[in-house]
This record gives structure tokens, sequence and C-alpha cells, in this order.
């Protein structure tokens, strides 16, 4: 009995020696819970870092893809029919469609209870989903218009709506007819697949 005793005893001062030296941080460098908690050490705390101003990125913020100098600064536009309405923010776009005609084509439709067609433009993202929303009342922007807003920018043609990030170039376009992504600047109907 006192061996086992012993044995657990031996066997829990082992497992305190192995837990301690590992949460303390000391011990072999080449250890991954050595290295992260090191390097956890020498980063700043939250409240430190929104103390500090930041440096904007000037790689990241060079126009490449502008929208013409008669772009209209605004945070939201509706089509001149009503049908597509799209707010822009510094680096996002939302456009939503309440009538299409992509149903039986290869363009992904949105049925009854799933909502109107919404395509989003995120930093280097875009993309279509389904969204069950109301179509918000915002100001008209008329055919060979452009609107922007930080770093996005869009235009509305009697084909379609082309919204792009005038930085990395990711773009959409969305009509009635149909919908696509692009990561080269605005979508010229020209270019349009509907």
């Amino acid at each position: 009995m006192w061996i086992l005793i012993g044995l657990v005893v031996a066997l829990l001062a082992i497992l305190g020696f192995i837990f301690f030296d590992f949460s303390s941080g000391e011990g072999d460098s080449t250890s991954p819970n050595s290295t992260d908690s090191q390097t956890n050490q020498t980063q700043p705390t939250a409240p430190e870092a929104e103390n500090k101003p930041q440096q904007p990125d000037t790689a990241q913020s060079t126009i490449v893809f502008p929208a013409p100098a008669t772009a209209k600064t605004m945070p939201g536009f509706s089509s001149p029919s009503g049908n597509i309405v799209c707010f822009l923010s510094d680096d996002q776009a939302t456009c939503k469609i309440a009538q299409n005609s992509w149903e039986g084509t290869a363009y992904q439709t949105c049925r009854g209870d799933e909502g109107v067609g919404v395509l989003s433009l995120k930093g280097n993202r875009a993309e279509a989903s389904c969204v069950a929303l109301d179509l918000a009342q915002a100001p008209v922007l008329a055919y060979g218009e452009y609107a922007k807003n930080g770093q996005i920018a869009c235009t509305s043609t009697m084909d379609g709506i082309s919204c792009w990030n005038q930085v990395n170039g990711k773009s959409f376009a969305l009509a009635r007819g149909g919908w696509m992504t692009s990561s080269q600047g605005e979508i010229t109907p020209d270019a349009f697949t509907w």
C-alpha cells in the first residue's frame, strides 16, 4: 500500500513539474508552447494598441481602378427603375435586386421566401447570396452617373449596375438579366455576360 501511495505522490510531483515548466514559459526554446508564450509577452495588449495612432498602409490604399472625377460621394443609391438598391461604405458594397429573370440560367436565383438577390463586395471578395430583406429607399443614381464612398465606386447604366473596389479591383455587376464578378475594376456593359 505504501508503495502505491509513493508512486501516486511521485507521479503527481512529475506532472506538477511538467505543468509548471510549460505554464511558466521556461524550458526548451524550440517547444511550441514556450515560443507562443514568449511571442505573447512581447505583443502590446489591446488597450495599448488602441492608444497608438495607426499608420495607413499606403500600399493597400493606392487607387488603381479610379472612379471618374464626376462621381458623387454617397452612402447608397437606387437604380432609376427602383429594382436595384445599393449601399456603399469604405470598403464594402451591397446591392439588392428585387426582380430578376435569372431562373433557368447559370446564374444563382432566389426563389420565394429566400428573399432578394444580393451581391456583396467586401475587401477581396465579391459574392452572391439570397437575403430576406426589404429594399430600402435611396436616392436615384441616374443612368450614366457614378457614385463612390471610400474605396468603393459604382455606376448605373441602362444595362445594369457595376460596383468595384478602386484599390484591389474586385467587382460585380448585376441586372434583371444576370450577374457576374471580376477582379479588373469596373465591369462595363459591353462585358456583361447576359
